[in-house]
């Protein structure tokens, strides 16, 4: 079965090893299972654990919008200006301005250089912006006037992990979990990284951590994937179905069930899963069009396809894959107008 997502598939910023898979193929517009899945469930990975406004812990993100606010934990003393930049870094934060926060917090941590949260405050907002070497400088610093902080060690692996230094994250989170076990999103990011690196009994045993100390669809799906390189199916499935009932809507759980099923040859239980989707993105409708095409029904992959071409005209894997759908279903006539346009 062909096993290779397209690189049109959006928010499937994975790297090393994951993203070899996904760019792996001679036809690369065809969605596979096991590489859209992990796309799909480490489309977030790097960027997800959050620093907890006002506190410099680090907690997930879904989680963040429900944490109490307390100046006063920032440790930012009596220095009104770095109280504001702070502020103003958090609020750039919460508005996905990550360029500005990572402004904002510099400006607060220089002038402030013995103030440990307000440096973490810093590496994270710089690993958000995409300054990976500013991020490690930042936490460093930090680090430097608290070598024991775990969120400071913890946010530095996860740093490492967005430039792909797995060696270097990994040493980190041990040191991280020997201190406190009961960190889950440690244990989850441990578990991403032995995905990522095939190691995927140690990733079972540490997402299975990750899920009992914090319950959530991100683990469960991790899980699904876990069992399912190492063809425990059966384990798989019930992750799946674990994950579904914890989101139902979640188009990242969604899209992760249709590719268990497609794993599975059950092509109607995956088209049933994206069919699911509420107003599906054109790399959705994609994937959708490929299942419909292994399911043996091409007429409905060629419109599909035409769909999601027609709503990204830029994209030319999408024009090339809705191209050879419509010449698969015999319409030859839209497939050359399209080539020509």
């Amino acid at each position: 079965m062909p096993r290779d997502p397209p690189p049109h598939a959006k928010g499937s910023p994975a790297s090393g090893k994951a993203g070899r898979e996904l760019k792996s193929g001679s036809q690369s517009w065809r969605y596979g299972v096991i590489p859209a899945a992990l796309a799909v469930a480490l489309a977030a990975s790097a960027q997800d654990v959050n620093y907890k406004v006002n506190s410099g812990t680090a907690t997930p993100s879904a989680d963040s919008s429900k944490q109490p606010q307390s100046e006063k934990a920032l440790g930012w003393g009596s220095n009104i200006q770095n109280a504001r930049l702070a502020r103003a870094a958090e609020n750039a934060l919460r508005n996905h301005n990550y360029a500005a926060a990572a402004e904002y917090a510099q400006r607060a941590a220089e002038s402030a250089p013995n103030d440990v949260q307000l440096w973490f405050l810093l590496g994270y907002a710089a690993r958000l912006s995409g300054k990976g070497q500013l991020s490690i400088d930042a936490y460093n610093h930090g680090l430097r006037n608290d070598p024991s902080s775990l969120e400071g060690l913890s946010g530095l692996a996860q740093t490492f992990h967005v430039l792909g230094k797995n060696k270097e994250a990994q040493d980190l989170l041990h040191r991280v979990l020997a201190a406190n076990a009961r960190r889950a999103g440690d244990w989850l990011l441990q578990g991403e990284i032995d995905l990522q690196t095939g190691t995927y009994d140690h990733a079972i045993d540490s997402l299975i951590r990750a899920e009992q100390l914090q319950p959530a669809a991100r683990p469960e799906l991790l899980l699904a994937l876990a069992y399912q390189k190492t063809k425990r199916y059966d384990e798989a499935r019930k992750y799946v179905e674990i994950a579904k009932k914890r989101s139902p809507n979640n188009p990242e759980v969604l899209r992760s069930m249709a590719g268990f099923y497609r794993d599975t040859g059950d092509y109607a239980a995956a088209i049933s899963a994206l069919r699911g989707i509420h107003a599906p993105p054109p790399d959705v409708r994609a994937e959708l069009a490929y299942t419909y095409q292994l399911a043996g029904k091409p007429e409905e992959a060629a419109k599909l396809y035409a769909e999601a071409a027609d709503a990204s005209p830029q994209d030319l894997n999408l024009q090339l894959s809705a191209a050879q759908a419509q010449l698969g279903a015999g319409a030859l006539g839209p497939a050359e107008k399209r080539c020509s346009d």
